[in-house]
């Protein structure tokens, strides 16, 4: 870190000298108001942390309330000035890294944005001796009026932050700044109202929920609220919307009440939002309850339970006589360390309301292998516990009575033979090797019940599985019913199903009898034509519920639900279709939109659905999420089930991840019974968009040999055609391309040139690791990319921003998102239909234009060819324009074109600019707006430089000698009217300079010219070489040629040198017309100077 803090230091001398700027007034800290948890407190400013007669103040994080200071302008005079406020640091860097996002500055409630900070420096004269003293600044200057309102928020939950008395100055100061890096990480955000839900009160049915709300700011703020719930089948329990006015730092409680209802679940969200300000404000509270009545009663096991680890390979029939027991919440999964089996034990007593013909166990996730014993009595023994399974208690239940159950775990050791023996010989395992059996990274280190559990009654005649199919294109819905008789006796069955929207009857399927064997099952399938469904859209993601009503002849009837939402996906030429309409899907995997890791942290629950609830509404409405994908998670019931009301789509993948190729038939099945499992516990849930086959499997089976390849890709494809997704397309095997990592920054330096991958002619190849693509055959979907270790921090950034990389994290974020913008333009410009990244989707606005070049230097007086990408990623049509201004001190040039643009559409747009003539070097503006409705949904603004025509003033005296067997720097020299004389061998001139011309060293020519060369130059004479598809052998170092590199950015780095005397890093990138700048880039020398 030193030596980056050498860098920032150079970096910042070469903005000016270091001085101290005298601000023309300040707002003392003793004049100002200190709030902490919203309450006013005693402000005791320290005095000399930032020198001798300088005061300081603490604002400590808070998790609902921020610390705050807030002055009134009193005493100063009406004008514009720039903004400073003095803070300390713990490191040289943390200032631009996170500090200055989580310190705000508002005026009157409106929040001004930090533009730069000045050095960090450590003062001998402060008292406080090991932390930086800096100044945040604002950029352009703030009016300021009498009676306006400042405000210095510390917006983070964690931690402190020391700040002294605001500095206000006249103009902005001359001393140097580093500038803050704004990476788009999305728009800033403004902490405008304090919310939460306290702690609900129940009365009977009804539950009263409060709602705390505060304003914080200094202005009265006018916000909508609105309240919904719906119970688990989506019957509605409230729906309400008001307006409300808070004033300065009121504080109000609205409590709303409901009646959850027999679903056993339901949900309050919560969404404030106002004018002007970003992001809304969403709450949310889940009620979670057994079901009591109906057929299917059920209770909670979660809770305290008591686990003791097991040593060896196997948990043995009952847990060891010395077990150490430890208490411990479920669900959580543990650490595999202590030992690689472990038993559970809790004693219930069997609750009164759930009785029924069969007590059945649910269990969320067991990792990995389960066995279960009730009283005594071995039940069950689940092999694949990852997924959701069921034990059937009956048997050794006891109702009404105390229930001790015990489950003994193992984790993934059963999928491999080899490494139980490692384990039983008291070796480590070896995982992946030799396996037999899938297992994913979800149960690689852990062990243990790691989702819910259930007790549940049922009838024993029931529905035991139930799959819906809507097609939208057929119009139809289909229900596959399996149904189950434990009984002794056959059962003569009346099936009665009805579709029920927010628990009123909207449609009835035709009845059904059917007899279902004793100890066995039977099948019934159901059709129904439906014109009219309300879809499921993940914007507008309504959800219908199947109740189904069994009656046997003999014992209890059964009631069935299952939620479902009308849609389809389909694949049209390369596009996906959703419901009919084409659909460009979003997605961030990294971010984990299922919520999953959220609701790890919970074992109650309500707290797991409100965890994941939360998450995922985050995800869609503040990081403008679509879609995410489990990521080789399994047991995921859970996210599915809140993703079907949030309306986030999800790509389902599970453990087939990375596996070690085997020929082992036995490996192959478990991995495609693993798929199907998969598909079976998560069918019917509408968010369930896409299914993936595995990540990145066949990257490792593609070195290992043919027979290898062939087998692994047979198998995947067999995989593929259950899931529907896959590495690459199976090299042609398969519908659509998925791919990882297709185009990143070191392979393709070259921005913007080389995120641009061809034209969609159904002709055009491009090179994949998993296998060529033709452009335009199939949809591309990209499900990594931009990883931010790819760039090798800060090496990677520095082709972009050059040493500016150096300067901290900040600059490194901002970098790594710019390059992304690019690759991401040639991903919409061949039309992915699924885009999933890293970075943050802000970058993806829906409705967008690409500007395609990047050369921002021309010669005035001619027109200038320029290509535009408009985006219209919405879900419906939309009329756009695009308006473009060309403004110098006026505007000189401008034009619209108006388009209308189908969903999921991509409109190329050719312009012409007519670039006025200049008289000597122009600055103009470029902006090209896109408008929908006279309003802009988005813009992009260029600086351009226009010159005169060139003219070449060829310096007095010149004598210059030019050696150029091809003849075109010969003939460029002619046109530009250059005096030389032309030589007809290679040798050292005898006065002036030499130009060796363009590819003049392609075939060396003989004799002794090195060594005069050579000589020539220590005498004082000038060699120039031109560009050489060869390096040049008679240069003082060895110097070696990447003959494919081309780029488009370069830096000065001999400033002092000659050749580039007056030219910054500006003049050295995207040069007219290719936006290349090197062609055949030299190697850099290991030595010499």
């Amino acid at each position: 870190m030193s030596g980056m803090g050498g860098i920032a230091v150079l970096a910042l001398m070469t903005l000016g000298a270091a001085s101290v700027a005298q601000p023309i007034a300040e707002l003392p800290l003793t004049s100002a108001t200190l709030l902490r948890n919203g309450e006013s407190a005693e402000l005791a400013p320290s005095v000399g942390r930032f020198g001798p007669t300088q005061d300081s103040v603490d604002l400590p994080g808070a998790q609902q309330l921020h610390s705050q200071l807030q002055w009134t302008c009193e005493g100063i005079a009406e004008g514009d000035y720039v903004l400073g406020l003095p803070m300390l640091a713990p490191q040289y860097f943390t200032v631009g890294e996170y500090l200055a996002g989580r310190v705000h500055l508002y005026l009157n409630d409106e929040r001004l944005l930090w533009a730069g900070h000045t050095e960090p420096r450590k003062p001998e004269d402060a008292a406080e001796k090991g932390l930086y003293q800096t100044e945040l600044r604002t950029g352009a200057r703030v009016h300021l009026s009498p009676g306006d309102a400042l405000r210095v928020v510390y917006a983070h939950p964690h931690g402190a932050v020391t700040v002294g008395a605001l500095q206000l100055y006249s103009a902005p100061p001359a001393d140097p700044l580093v500038r803050l890096s704004s990476p788009d990480w999305g728009r800033p955000q403004t902490v405008w109202l304090h919310a939460w839900l306290e702690e609900a009160q129940r009365e009977g049915e009804t539950v009263r929920q409060p709602l705390a709300l505060v304003n914080p700011g200094s202005r009265p703020r006018t916000f909508t609220l609105r309240a919904e719930a719906k119970d688990h089948v989506q019957r509605v329990l409230l729906d309400s919307t008001q307006e409300i006015t808070l004033s300065p730092g009121e504080r109000m409680t609205q409590t709303f009440e409901l009646q959850p209802g027999d679903s056993g679940r339901a949900r309050l969200a919560i969404t404030a939002a106002a004018e002007g300000v970003w992001p809304d404000v969403r709450l949310s509270r889940f009620y979670v309850s057994d079901r009591t009545q109906g057929p299917r009663p059920n209770t909670c096991l979660n809770g305290e339970w008591q686990m003791c680890y097991v040593t060896g390979a196997e948990p043995g029939d009952a847990p060891p006589a010395d077990a150490e027991w430890k208490p411990v919440n479920v669900p959580s999964a543990q650490p595999n360390d202590p030992g690689h089996c472990a038993w559970y034990r809790r004693t219930f007593p069997g609750p009164p309301h759930v009785r029924g013909e069969r007590i059945v166990l649910r269990c969320g996730q067991v990792l990995t292998e389960a066995w279960l014993y009730l009283n005594g009595q071995p039940v069950g023994h689940e092999l694949h516990g990852s997924q959701p399974f069921e034990v059937d208690l009956t048997p050794a239940f006891r109702p009404g009575q105390a229930n001790e159950l015990l489950i003994a775990v193992r984790d993934w050791l059963s999928y491999s033979p080899k490494n139980l023996e490692r384990v039983r010989r008291g070796e480590a395992p070896i995982y992946k090797d030799s396996m037999i059996d899938v297992a994913g990274y979800t149960g690689a280190a852990k062990l243990g019940i790691a989702d819910s559990i259930w007790l549940e009654a049922r009838p024993a005649v029931s529905v035991d599985d139930v799959t819906v199919v809507t097609s939208v294109r057929e119009k139809q819905l289909r229900v596959h019913y399996r149904l189950v008789n434990r009984g002794a006796t056959d059962q003569p069955t009346t099936l009665a199903a009805t579709v029920r929207e927010a628990g009123q009857i909207a449609k009835t399927l035709p009845g059904a009898t059917v007899t279902v064997p004793a100890g066995k099952t039977a099948e019934v399938d159901l059709e129904l034509p439906w014109a009219d469904p309300k879809l499921w859209w993940n914007d507008d993601p309504h959800l219908y519920v199947l109740q189904t009503d069994l009656r046997p002849r003999d014992g209890a009837a059964d009631r069935h639900v299952q939620r479902f939402g009308f849609r389809e996906m389909w694949i049209d030429g390369i596009r996906l279709v959703l419901n009919g309409t084409p659909v460009k899907i979003r997605s961030a995997w990294a971010s984990g939109a299922s919520g999953l890791y959220q609701a790890s942290e919970q074992w109650k629950p309500e707290e797991r659905l409100r965890a994941i609830w939360d998450w995922q509404t985050e995800c869609i409405h503040h990081r403008d999420h679509q879609l995410t994908r489990t990521h080789n998670m399994a047991g995921v019931e859970e996210a599915c089930d809140i993703a079907d009301e949030t309306g986030l789509m999800i790509k389902l993948e599970v453990e087939v991840s990375q596996v070690s190729f085997t020929f082992d038939q036995a490996f192959w099945n478990a991995a495609l019974a693993a798929e199907v499992r998969a598909i079976e516990k998560y069918k019917n849930h509408a968010a369930v968009v896409m299914w993936s086959a595995g990540n990145e499997n066949m990257w490792g089976w593609i070195y290992q040999g043919e027979a290898a390849k062939t087998l692994g890709n047979r198998w995947q494809i067999k995989i593929a055609k259950a899931m529907r997704e896959a590495d690459g397309d199976l090299m042609g095997g398969w519908e659509h391309h998925a791919l990882h990592y297709p185009r990143e920054l070191n392979q393709f330096p070259d921005l913007p040139n080389g995120a641009w991958w061809g034209p969609l002619d159904g002709k055009t190849v491009v090179p994949y690791s998993m296998g060529p693509i033709t452009l335009g055959q199939k949809p591309l979907t990209v499900g990594e990319s931009f990883w931010p270790a790819t760039l090798r921090h800060p090496f990677g950034e520095t082709l972009l921003i050059g040493d500016d990389a150096y300067l901290g994290g900040s600059f490194m974020w901002e970098a790594w998102i710019e390059q992304a913008r690019y690759f991401l333009n040639g991903f919409r410009d061949v039309e992915f239909a699924l885009i999933d990244t890293y970075v943050p989707l802000s970058m993806l606005p829906p409705q967008a234009v690409v500007l395609k070049q990047e050369d921002r230097a021309f010669v005035g007086g001619q027109r200038l060819h320029r290509d535009l990408n408009v985006h219209n990623d919405l879900r419906r049509p939309a009329d756009l324009t695009v308006r473009w201004t060309l403004i110098t001190d006026r505007q000189v040039a401008g034009d619209e074109v108006a388009l209308a643009m189908a969903p999921a559409e991509l409109k190329r747009v050719p312009l012409s600019v007519a670039l006025p003539a200049v008289r000597e070097p122009t600055t103009a503006t470029w902006k090209v707006e896109l408008l929908e409705g006279g309003e802009v949904v988005h813009q992009e603004t260029r600086d351009w430089t226009l010159h005169p025509a060139a003219a070449i003033r060829v310096p007095e005296g010149l004598t210059l000698s030019v050696y150029d067997p091809l003849g075109e720097t010969a003939a460029m020299l002619d046109r530009l009217r250059v005096p030389y004389d032309r030589l007809r061998g290679l040798r050292a001139p005898r006065e002036g300079a030499l130009l060796i011309g363009r590819d003049a060293l392609q075939q060396a020519p003989q004799g002794p010219w090195r060594e005069a060369l050579e000589t020539f130059v220590k005498g004082g004479g000038k060699v120039v070489v031109l560009e050489q598809s060869e390096a040049p052998d008679f240069l003082p170092v060895p110097l070696t040629i990447s003959k494919d590199r081309r780029m488009t950015m370069a830096y000065v780095r001999a400033s002092d040198h000659p050749v580039v005397a007056g030219l910054g890093d500006q003049d050295l990138r995207w040069w007219t017309p290719d936006q290349y700048v090197s062609v055949g880039n030299y190697r850099k020398p290991v030595r010499g100077s």
